[in-house]
């Protein structure tokens, strides 16, 4: 992430691209990104300064020389699908 987009975004690049333990899981990532026209997804938690929890979806893809990466939070979403599992579970042990 550069500085324009970290000012676009109000998140500071290390909060979410240099996560203590994930640092293979990243390499890994950005080495996807290395061959012209790789693409690669993952998704972190990432404790906030407030202490809270969020979880961010890194896309990633080659465009020329460049890599492209984009972050979206996910933390919504992550809640809703845990919930949804957990209705399932309750409905299947109903019935």
């Amino acid at each position: 992430m550069n500085r324009c987009g970290a000012r676009v975004s109000r998140c500071r690049p290390p909060s979410v691209l240099f996560v203590v333990g994930r640092e293979q899981d990243l390499a890994s990532f950005l080495g996807k990104l290395r061959p012209r026209g790789g693409a690669a997804t993952i998704e972190l938690q990432v404790k906030g300064a407030d202490g809270v929890v969020r979880h961010f979806a890194l896309e990633g893809r080659r465009e020329g020389a460049y890599r492209v990466v984009r972050r979206r939070e996910v933390t919504e979403r992550r809640q809703l699908d845990e919930e949804l599992q957990h209705l399932r579970r309750v409905e299947s042990s109903a019935t």
